[in-house]
């Protein structure tokens, strides 16, 4: 990274905020800062930017309790409130536990809910919450979901911006790599935490990040995680088309006794397979967010309504589940309801 480019992110940052457009002048933004070189970036970068754009900030740490230094990342957050003159919120988890399974999950859900916390005060104590993801995060969940298999929405990865409650999560560091961000931080003379943890091979994020992507980056693609990272930037601006079209395909249903849907069989099997599959997909995430909505599932149901459009009566009814979906597919009609035990209780057309 040249003293040039680091010299110029500040610009580069306002530059960026700006073209989003993200807050108006005086709203609040709580910044959430582990203590690593990331989000301590992001909370020195929007320092700088926030008199000129009357942004009132105040920072938030998340307290895991998982280790033995958390103590000292809480209150390396709380000095560099103080040394700024800005609010800092602090919550204490005692929930976590090492040995949990899917603790990374559980930790992030545990941070994600004391961030929608703040946003719902009364008095807020911010409009939005600002996070520290950087590209090299994005292209790292772009390559862990390809490994783990997804669909097209999945490539989507990390969205820049998240409702969450009365308010919003923001990452404004995406467009940027961790080095350019390091590098500034050195030039400016501040140190940051380092989190043993994120050298922890058994984490398949961290393998990732330490051994197959060098690895792909030297013997493929030498900018392979920006190439990753555009590739997450094209896929959202896409998710937002279909994201419409999506939103006028729920105008075929209607609502049944029983927290149901209807909708005549023939206009489903009448939409192009690619919107059929995501308007049912939505239906089944809108029901039970996280259940298992695989494509093997969903293809299932896809083959079962162009089957049943073209059947002469009699014609028995065939019946699936789909993430926390119920479908009965027949010739006239498809009915969609929530499956017993699952998250959700109403499906809207």
């Amino acid at each position: 990274m040249s003293a040039s480019a680091a010299h110029s992110l500040p610009r580069r940052f306002a530059e960026h905020w700006d073209r989003l457009a993200w807050l108006r002048p005086g709203q609040r933004l709580a910044v959430a800062v582990s203590g690593g070189s990331d989000s301590l970036a992001l909370l020195l970068l929007l320092r700088r930017h926030a008199e000129r754009r009357r942004l009132q900030l105040s920072v938030a740490h998340f307290h895991h309790g998982l280790r033995p230094e958390a103590d000292a990342d809480a209150e390396f957050a709380a000095s560099w409130a103080r040394r700024l003159a800005l609010p800092f919120w602090l919550c204490r988890s005692t929930a976590l536990r090492p040995e949990m399974p899917n603790l990374e999950a559980a930790a992030r859900r545990r941070r994600y809910r004391f961030f929608s916390r703040l946003l719902a005060l009364s008095p807020p104590a911010a409009d939005a919450v600002a996070t520290g993801h950087t590209a090299d995060d994005q292209a790292e969940t772009v390559l862990l979901r390809l490994l783990r298999g997804t669909g097209p929405s999945g490539l989507s990865a990390i969205q820049p911006v998240l409702r969450a409650g009365r308010g919003r999560i923001l990452r404004p560091l995406l467009p940027f790599d961790r080095d350019e961000l390091q590098a500034w931080l050195r030039a400016e003379g501040a140190s940051w935490r380092e989190d043993a943890s994120n050298r922890d091979s058994r984490r398949r994020r961290n393998r990732i990040r330490h051994e197959l992507l060098p690895a792909l980056e030297r013997d493929y693609n030498p900018r392979l995680r920006r190439r990753l990272a555009a590739l997450a930037e094209l896929v959202q601006a896409e998710e937002q088309v279909w994201a419409e079209l999506t939103a006028q395909d729920r105008g075929l249903a209607a609502p049944i006794e029983g927290a149901g849907l209807q909708v005549e069989t023939m206009r489903l099997a009448a939409l192009p397979l690619a919107r059929l599959r995501r308007l049912l997909r939505a239906w089944a995430e809108e029901v039970c967010r996280g259940a298992a909505c695989d494509f093997i599932h969903l293809h299932a149901v896809t083959e079962a309504i162009h089957a049943a459009a073209g059947a002469a009566p009699p014609h028995r009814p065939r019946h699936y589940r789909l993430g926390g979906l119920v479908v009965r597919i027949t010739p006239r009609w498809v009915w969609l309801r929530p499956a017993p035990g699952a998250c959700g209780v109403i499906l809207k057309p």
